[in-house]
Order: structure tokens, then sequence, then C-alpha cells
């Protein structure tokens, strides 16, 4: 690695990207100024990546997060100024006033207020642009939710909890034997056939505690540096607790492959993902939404985008694009969903009824064998490359990415 300098180093490269989104929310309205806000956009992530090697050496969830975030701006741009053309004063990001019908009595939100929100609210909880999906605190109090002090101690609890649980699956991943990682047991029912039926019970091992850990530690980072961030601001900065809902949703409506990605996962990219989706699907391809063609299509879309921002999280955790297997993983989940969706369709026309019991109970065993036969494609060479000290949930995990920064 080489001496950082701000001109290419990945971390001032993203702020000023995150700036750039910031002012093109504020002072463009037309398509050809955002056309170029992209474009520099675009170059910028483009440098950032490049140059990632040179500065930054990391396999843990830091480099994972600027990696993804340098990524992602591009595609903010893209979707809300382009796609969607958000303008100020049409598109609302008020946040409704509780116990309001009328909004229009609210505070006028400036364009700096604006952009900010553009910026920094994925999911745009509360306004007339919320994503779908969006779990709430409970039924009995869906939007408000706890009080500030059952709020804040919820969350700092989470956090202890979860760094003790991250730390169980990550040395669990460290643990688990090399030997039945390679690439050659990723495509399982090719080995199971072959050579490898004579260790198949080593390779079932290894494939669900690695598949199932793997995903233990996706959580427990996703959902820590959330829980830490409600904390600091409704603890601290005087936020709304409604503002911060839950990031997961409940696991209860995992007994399809559709129901825990639009349900139970998190919704955090959903309009990065379906937006682009939806363009190359109608505006480009000009396929009617009323086909089943275009339903899958965009299905199968919205998971390439996907596997295209885990790809580059990849990359900043030390795994090039060639080994990445976040891309087969999440193409692999469209193909899980048209499988399901057949299935359904012929449990509906036999038996005349949709979620039953036994169907839900027959959906979980197979989202979790599902879950288990596709994971290790991306699983495997994180496990295999990873570090324990660049995984583990401490501030410590930073210091890649500062290492050599200078400003002059």
């Amino acid at each position: 690695m080489t001496d950082a300098t701000i001109l290419t180093h990945p971390l001032p490269l993203f702020f000023a990207n995150i700036l750039l989104v910031n002012l093109t929310a504020v002072y463009t309205t037309t398509r050809t100024a955002r056309l170029l806000s992209f474009s520099l956009s675009v170059y910028l992530c483009y440098i950032a990546l490049s140059n990632w090697n040179e500065h930054i050496n990391t396999t843990g969830w830091a480099g994972r997060f600027l990696a993804s975030g340098c990524f992602t701006m591009p595609n903010v741009i893209f979707d809300r100024f382009i796609i969607r053309n958000w303008q100020y004063g049409k598109d609302d990001l008020r946040r409704k006033s509780i116990g309001r019908d009328n909004e229009g009595e609210g505070k006028k939100q400036t364009k700096s207020e604006w952009g900010q929100e553009v910026v920094g609210n994925t999911r745009y909880i509360g306004t007339s642009l919320e994503v779908s999906n969006v779990p709430l605190f409970n039924t009995e109090d869906p939007i408000l939710g706890p009080t500030r002090w059952r709020f804040c101690l919820h969350h700092a609890s989470m956090i202890v909890a979860l760094y003790f649980l991250n730390t169980l699956a990550i040395d669990g991943q460290l643990n688990a034997s090399q030997k039945w990682m390679g690439d050659e047991y990723i495509p399982w029912f090719g080995t199971i056939f072959g050579k490898g039926i004579h260790h198949l019970r080593d390779q079932i091992i290894t494939r669900v505690t690695v598949s199932l850990l793997y995903w233990v530690s996706q959580f427990c980072y996703l959902q820590f540096f959330f829980s830490l961030a409600a904390l600091l601001d409704v603890g601290l900065g005087g936020g709304e607790v409604r503002q911060w809902r839950p990031f997961f949703g409940e696991a209860k409506h995992a007994y399809t492959i559709r129901g825990l990605w639009a349900k139970s996962w998190h919704q955090n990219i959903q309009l990065n993902i379906k937006g682009p989706a939806e363009f190359i699907t109608h505006s480009i391809l000009q396929i009617p939404r009323s086909t089943l063609i275009a339903r899958y299509l965009k299905i199968l879309l919205t998971f390439a985008f996907s596997g295209a921002t885990h790809v580059a999280a990849d990359y900043g955790s030390g795994i090039s694009p060639t080994r990445s297997g976040a891309m087969s993983f999440f193409c692999a989940q469209a193909l899980g969903i048209m499988i399901e969706d057949a299935v359904q369709e012929i449990w509906r026309l036999m038996s005349g009824k949709k979620n039953t019991l036994l169907g839900k109970t027959i959906g979980f065993t197979w989202v979790l064998a599902f879950t288990c036969w596709s994971s290790p494609v991306w699983a495997y060479p994180f496990a295999r490359s990873m570090r324990r000290e660049d995984m583990i949930l401490t501030f410590g995990a930073l210091q890649p990415l500062l290492v050599g920064l200078k400003f002059w």
C-alpha cells in the first residue's frame, strides 16, 4: 500500500459523493444537470474503488460498508433524480405529524432539509414516500413505538448482545474445517454424486454450519450499527423514536424466499435495486406491467442489482469480483422464488388452501434448505479470507480505513 492522498483515498471520495448527492437534490431540476451529476458520481466511485488496494487492507465490515457506500451513491442519483425524478416542492419528504390529517399545515421543509432527507433516510419512514414493508413497532402502537427510555434501553442491550453473538459466529466460521470450503465443494449436487459421496456427512455439517453462521454475522453487524445510530440519535441527539422503526422484520414471514427478502430482511436498499429493475423492464424493454415475463424479469434484475452492490462490498473486504459469489447467490434467490411460486400455485390448485400450518412448516424447511444450498458460493470465499480482528464489532476495525490517510 502507498500513502493515501485526499484525491485517491476512498474515504474522502465517499464523503465527496455524499455531498454531490446532496447538492444534486438541492440545486438541480433538469435531466441534463442530473445526468452530469450522475456521471461525476460514477467517476468518483470508479476512482475510489480502482485505488482501493493502494490504500486499504481489511477483510471486515468497515471495508464492506465503505465500498458498498461508494457503489451506492451513483445509484441514489440515478434512482431518485433520473428514474423517479424527485423534485423539491413536488415530492414531500416531511414526516407526517401525529394527530394531523392535513400535512400541509405542518412546517415547510427547506431545500437543504429536503436534500439531507434524500441522502440520510433510505426508507423515508413517516413520509408519503415511505418504502414498502417497513416493520412496525407493534400492532397496538404501530407508529409512535415505545417510550424514549425503553427504546434506548432496548438498543443498548442489543448492542451488547450482538457484540458477543457476532464474535461467536465469527469464531465458528474461522474454526470450521477449511478442507470442505474449497471452491470444488460449492456446487454441492455435483460433488455429492462424485467423489464427495464418501464425505457427505462432513460436507453437510460444514455447509450448514458456515451458511447459518455467515447469516448470523451479517444480521449482527447490520443490526449493531442500526442500534448504535438509533441510540445516539434518540438518546443524545433528541431524535424521534418513530423515525427508528425496526430494521428487520419478523421471522414469521420467512416461510417463503419472497417473504424472507421482502418482509423479514431489511429494506434499506429497496429503492436502489427496484428502481433500475423497473426502469429496464418497462422503460427500456417496454414490457407491459401485467405480463408474467415482466414480473419475473423485475425479480431477477432486482436481485442482480443487489448482487452487484454486494460484489462491491466484497471487494471492500479483500475479495475480488471474480472470486465473489454474491452475484451468483442473489440471482439464485430469483430462481428460488420462481420455483416456490410454481409449487405454491400447484398446492393451491390441489388443496384449495393457502398458508396452512402444514404449508408454512414445509415452507420454513424449504427456505432453510435453499439458504444452506445457495449460501456457500458467497460465504465460503468470505470465511476463507477473513481476519478475526477485522470482523469483531469494535471501532479498532476502522483503523485500516485511516492508515496512511493524509490531507496534504
